[in-house]
Formats: C-alpha cells, structure tokens, sequence
C-alpha cells in the first residue's frame, strides 16, 4: 500500500547517512476516528473506509513495519503523542508496540500520556505534540518545561501535526514546524474547500552539532 511505499523510500533515501537512532512518530491522527461509531474524540463524526476495529488492525500491522524497515537502520524510538481526533486508539496501538517489541533491544516505545515529548542529543532539542492546544503559546512552552535542556541547546525545534499542512515559524530562538500529511482530502475537507495543499511526508536527517540537515519528502 502507499503507506509502505513511503517508509520503502525513506529507508532507501537515509540507508548511507550512517544514522545513529530514528525517532518514530505517528501519532498525528493515524486512526483518523476514535471508536466503532467512527468519531473523533470530541464526538464529531468523520469519514472513514471501512469499520474501525478492521482499521485499527490494519494500522498496527502498517506501524510494526514500518518499525521492522526502520530498525535495520539504527534503534528506533516510537512516542505516544495525545491528538484531537484518535488519542483512544492510537493509546492503544502504542500499547500493542510495547508488547510487540518488548523484548527488541533496538526498539524503544513511550507510551507515557505526558502531551509534549522532549528528546536532547548534542547541541539539539527536539519538541514534539500533536499542536491542537498549544495556539501562538507554541514558541515559548520549549524553555518553560525543559529549561536546562533548553539553556544547553543551540538549535531547538517543536514538530506538530495538528494542521496536516506545512508551516514553518522561526520565533524567539524555537523553530516551530506543523508537520504536512499525505493522507488525501476526505469528504469534509472537500467540502470545505481545505484542499490544494500538497501531500508528503517529511523525514528530518539531523546532525548532533549542526542541527536539521536534510529534510528528505
């Protein structure tokens, strides 16, 4: 399917950068609806293809391999991230992640509920949320929770998804990125007119000393 074909082109694309971990990140809305009656957390129904138990069951088959691709690569780090439309069931896929890989040296799952997940390696801070809360708040959350992390970091960045669409803000010292989807337009985006923005996923080769230095979509 085009999910596997994008983590088959990722792989090719990073295999001769000599990466030394890879962080995982999908919980951006994955699921897309929440539960059976095929809504979003806050009740408000949205399109899907097929019944969700079925969904749900293909997704985690889709995230173990894409896991199974990219640990041949580096140890790979998988995160729980709270979202406004399926935070339910991709709690529960990050929990069939910990048992499925509980015994993998070279995975590691979080499955902690804490809403913004902070990684530091080198001279670099990564943030990460879904952004469905945090508004113009965004720039400024980084060296309020982390502060020493944040003191010790020369390039710092926040990756949300909330958006499905890129947008690129550089603010008081904190590159803020919401992250594009290659999930294509359903019904209600259709009809809203949210549509010609383009589909892609971005993969963030960074150096520990230099920061991002290839963005790869």
């Amino acid at each position: 399917n085009k999910f596997c074909e994008i983590m088959g082109d990722i792989v090719s694309k990073i295999s001769n950068f000599g990466i030394q971990k890879i962080y995982f990140v999908f919980c951006h809305d994955f699921f897309h609806c929440n539960n059976q009656e095929n809504t979003t957390n806050k009740g408000t129904a949205v399109d899907v293809a097929g019944r969700m138990l079925d969904i749900f069951n293909r997704g985690v088959k889709m995230l173990t391999t894409a896991i199974d691709y990219l640990e041949t690569l580096a140890p790979v780090e998988t995160v729980y991230l709270h979202s406004n439309h399926s935070a339910d069931t991709s709690y529960y896929a990050i929990k069939c992640l910990e048992a499925y890989y509980r015994t993998d040296t070279r995975v590691t799952v979080d499955a902690g509920a804490t809403p913004r997940k902070y990684r530091a390696f080198g001279k670099c801070l990564l943030g990460m949320s879904h952004g469905d809360n945090e508004g113009k708040r965004a720039a400024n959350i980084m060296q309020l929770e982390v502060p020493e992390l944040f003191g010790k970091a020369k390039y710092r960045e926040l990756h949300l998804g909330h958006l499905h669409h890129e947008v690129v803000e550089d603010n008081g010292g904190v590159v803020v990125r919401y992250l594009p989807s290659p999930a294509p337009s359903d019904n209600w985006h259709t009809k809203s007119g949210f549509i010609g923005t383009q589909k892609k996923i971005q993969t963030f080769v960074w150096d520990e000393n230099k920061g991002v230095e290839y963005i790869i979509q």
